[in-house]
């Protein structure tokens, strides 16, 4: 499945023991900035919003240091928010008056109660999918022109909907296939990405193949299957009839049964967890390893362990602050891959000329409506 053959990953892998480093400092002030954010949004009704993530996304890029050199994030909240805008009056709310105007006129036509209903609207959502597909790749564009490093922006150099396209129609043997071609449309999806990436005007190359995802990827689909059939089963076996008893009593269950429910359940995502994070950790890994710049090679040595953990401890962090502290949960995100990450060889920055992409002049308004952005 891979794109490039053994011959081609050998010669282009860097040579001897020549790196070039890239670090994390510690961020500070991010308990108060998270307050702030909170406060102001709350006298803003919530607009405040972009320009709290235009500054946390500021001191999280300052923090991560190439060669000794920070990060510079260059974007405003004003271009998020009239991104915002933009795709809110001239996407999303006639994509819902569209959504609803069918469904009210097939409602009409064929009766409430009718499955063709349902049918009536299924044309909208490959638009949805291939809009999310826009979004994502929107996103990215707009962070990495965003991004100065010793006055030296990202870009990408491809289309946004091209990439859309993509996205939309790897769905469907996604599907057709029961989910086995996961990691095959992945991999597919960040070599367009990745490939299409370029540091001023020098390119990105992405040479990795889904063939060595399946092994991790086989352990996540069979363990999801035996954890619906097991938690499933044990649910039905144990509360099927009690919960009919109580439905038709019109009587609640007894507490210690919510309870032994409550426990099935966390059980059984917890060990989803596990087998999840052993899969994303390997992917992850897989897809920085395969990564290059020039003839410099990025590497990424994460585990599941540490992956859970932090997973699990940035969701206490937002259940407990209500959402307050995203920023730090941000910023410990970045921190865990950032200090996980190697660059092996020596990149040329002297060599590395200005993009010259055009800037977008507003932000990622697709991105923010579908709330697919992680930073």
């Amino acid at each position: 499945m891979s794109d490039i053959d053994s011959g081609e990953i050998m010669a282009a892998a860097p040579s001897g023991g020549a790196h070039t480093s890239i670090e994390w400092h510690k961020v500070p002030g991010l308990i108060g900035l998270s307050i702030k954010i909170f406060f102001l949004r709350i006298i803003t009704l919530g607009i405040y919003y972009f320009w709290g993530k235009t500054e946390t996304r500021r001191r999280i890029w300052s923090a991560i240091h190439v060669e000794q050199q920070p990060l510079e994030y260059t974007g405003t909240g004003k271009e998020l928010f009239l991104g915002f805008l933009i795709v809110l009056f001239l996407v999303m709310l006639p994509l819902f008056a569209i959504l609803v105007g069918v469904q009210f006129i097939a409602m009409q036509t064929f009766g409430p109660e009718s499955p063709l209903v349902g049918l009536a609207v299924m044309p909208v959502y490959p638009v949805i999918f291939y809009l999310i597909g826009v979004a994502q790749y929107r996103a990215r564009r707009y962070r990495l022109s965003r991004t100065n490093w010793r006055g030296i922006r990202g870009s990408m150099a491809g289309s946004p909907w091209k990439y859309g396209w993509t996205y939309l129609w790897t769905l469907l043997p996604l599907i057709f296939s029961l989910g086995w071609l996961a990691p095959w449309r992945s991999t597919k999806l960040q070599r367009i990405l990745t490939n299409d990436t370029r540091f001023g005007e020098e390119p990105l190359r992405f040479t990795a193949g889904a063939k060595p995802l399946y092994g991790r990827f086989a352990i996540l689909w069979f363990g999801v299957l035996a954890l619906y059939a097991g938690a499933g089963g044990l649910l039905y076996v144990l509360f099927a009839d009690k919960l009919i008893i109580a439905a038709l009593a019109k009587v609640p269950l007894p507490l210690t049964d919510y309870l032994a429910m409550a426990a099935i359940i966390f059980l059984a995502l917890v060990v989803y967890a596990v087998i999840s994070a052993s899969y994303y950790s390997k992917l992850s890994n897989h897809f920085a390893n395969h990564t290059f710049i020039q003839n410099a090679r990025f590497n990424l040595e994460t585990r599941a362990g540490s992956l859970i953990a932090l997973i699990l401890t940035n969701t206490l962090i937002s259940l407990f602050s209500l959402g307050i502290l995203t920023p730090l949960v941000q910023a410990r995100l970045a921190r865990y891959f950032v200090q996980r990450t190697s660059i092996e060889g020596q990149i040329d920055f002297d060599r590395i000329a200005q993009s010259q992409a055009a800037l977008d002049r507003t932000g990622e308004g697709l991105a923010e409506a579908f709330d697919i952005d992680a930073f």
